[in-house]
């Protein structure tokens, strides 16, 4: 039996989780897919916003600004990447100046540092600007990570002290009987006195499960071209004024040196509408236009789309059920959904703490992120690693310079990654210009040896998508 189970390891369950961890408190974490942070977290904007956006008094508003500020010292502990580029919102005409100015004082509202410049300072800052932006609202404290480091720093720190993570687990029924929930998944049963319902997308349907749903899940698509590193296009975010529809298209620097152009804002039928489409990718650079000057669109590699839960309830959705005590439900967690992530971790913490008398561990210790990156490292420091393992040494992957020490590192880490798509979140392989024509295959094959797996079996990503479709010359592992 569990103390606390946690449905859904994206970025505000992996949040929960590691702010929960430390306290003597038995925890399961449940996710239906064969690895973590694989939802909305895998796709999105990357971008930890300064919060100077969200209607003053909204639980987006205050987590917001909370988690920007916890973030600083949740990647220092962890070890975890993290830049402040700051962020320019611009204006092309007298209307959108105005709505800056607005944005300027509801940001003082909101206690977020923003200041009005120039377009012509603007300009100084980012020469790619268009020269039509007239005026720019800029937030020092914006900052850009990537959303699944953060995840597998937290889960390796949270299973090392103490936490159950269980994968392809895909919950099928939640009752309560006698203060205890039985949550069913295709694998098994388990006992918890407390549920968490961090189930992103599909939260609604968690809910089911114990209550009706007050709220309606408004599926919105956001859809991305990326392009390849070291374009030395912009340095800081760059935001169009925001509309009723969002924060519009965007142009954001990643952490690993990429440039994202995106999202559209699409709504969709369901959370498997996540097509890349022509007249999509058209909007994106349409829009992109308006802000830029010198886009580097012979620099795109990939397009991509992700889906984002919102909910027609106009706010983050966090609190305990009335009607089934215990079970506390995270719903509607859209942008600024990532930003807030480590706030609502502590409020998720602090509404289970209320309720349970629970100690802190003697024995939590925190576990710093423990990638080796080979390519950040000195030549010096790498030939002490070659020395000690020769696989240091050997690179799978041409465009990120990958070792093969690194991917064995991460399938025998304490998540056990063993997909394409896992290996390419947590390393890169893949990631690069040739986007994993070289490499691919090279994974697959360590997979399959340090694993055990058969090739057929090793999936890119989900259940279903297997990269092999056949054996050849009757070979079992070829």
């Amino acid at each position: 039996m569990y103390d606390v189970i946690i449905i859904g390891s994206g970025i505000v369950g992996a949040c929960v989780a590691h702010y929960l961890v430390p306290y003597n408190l038995k925890i399961l974490l449940l996710e239906k897919n064969n690895e973590v942070a694989s939802g909305v977290t895998k796709a999105n904007s990357a971008i930890i916003h300064p919060g100077y956006d969200p209607k003053p008094g909204t639980l987006k508003a205050r987590l917001n600004v909370e988690g920007n500020k916890l973030y600083e010292e949740l990647t220092k502990t962890l070890n975890i990447p993290f830049k402040r580029t700051g962020s320019l919102t611009v204006a092309l005409n007298e209307e959108e100046e105005k709505e800056l100015i607005n944005l300027h004082e509801r940001g003082k509202v909101n206690g977020v540092e923003t200041y009005l410049i120039s377009g012509d300072e603007a300009r100084k800052r980012e020469p790619n600007l268009s020269d039509n932006i007239r005026m720019a609202l800029y937030a020092p404290t914006t900052g850009i990570l990537a959303p699944w480091d953060v995840v597998f720093a937290v889960l390796e720190n949270a299973i090392v002290n103490g936490l159950e993570l269980r994968l392809n687990n895909e919950v099928k029924s939640i009752t309560k009987e006698n203060d205890l929930f039985k949550v069913t998944t295709n694998q098994g049963e388990y006992l918890s006195k407390y549920v968490i319902n961090a189930a992103g997308l599909h939260a609604i349907d968690i809910t089911k499960m114990v209550s009706t749903p007050d709220y309606e899940m408004v599926y919105t698509r956001g859809q991305y071209y990326l392009l390849d590193r070291d374009t030395n296009f912009v340095e800081s975010v760059i935001y169009p004024t925001p509309t009723k529809l969002g924060k519009g298209i965007l142009i954001v620097p990643t952490i690993h040196g990429n440039i994202l152009l995106g999202p559209t804002s699409e709504t969709v039928p369901s959370a498997t509408n996540d097509e890349v489409t022509k007249d999509g990718l058209k909007y994106v650079k349409d829009n992109v236009n308006k802000m830029a000057k010198n886009v580097p669109y012979e620099h795109v590699i990939r397009e991509f789309s992700g889906v984002r839960p919102k909910t027609n309830a106009g706010d983050f959705i966090i609190r305990e059920l009335d009607d089934v005590p215990g079970f506390i439900e995270l719903a509607g967690i859209e942008s600024p959904g990532l930003s807030a992530a480590p706030a609502i971790g502590i409020m998720v913490r602090d509404m289970i703490l209320a309720k349970v008398d629970a100690k802190l561990k003697e024995n939590y210790k925190i576990r710093p992120f423990k990638r080796q990156m080979i390519m950040e490292k000195t030549p010096e420091e790498i030939n002490e690693l070659v020395k000690k393992n020769p696989k240091y040494g050997k690179i799978i992957c041409r465009c990120e310079h990958i070792t093969e020490g690194e991917i064995i590192d991460a399938i025998n880490g304490p998540l056990k990654i063993n997909t394409i798509d896992g290996i390419k979140r947590y390393l890169r392989p893949g990631a690069g210009r040739c986007q994993g024509g070289f490499c691919q295959v090279l994974v697959l094959d360590i997979i399959a040896r340090e694993t055990g797996m058969r090739k057929l079996d090793i999936l890119l990503n989900n259940q279903g998508s297997n990269i092999l479709a056949a054996e050849k010359g009757g070979a079992k592992n070829d």
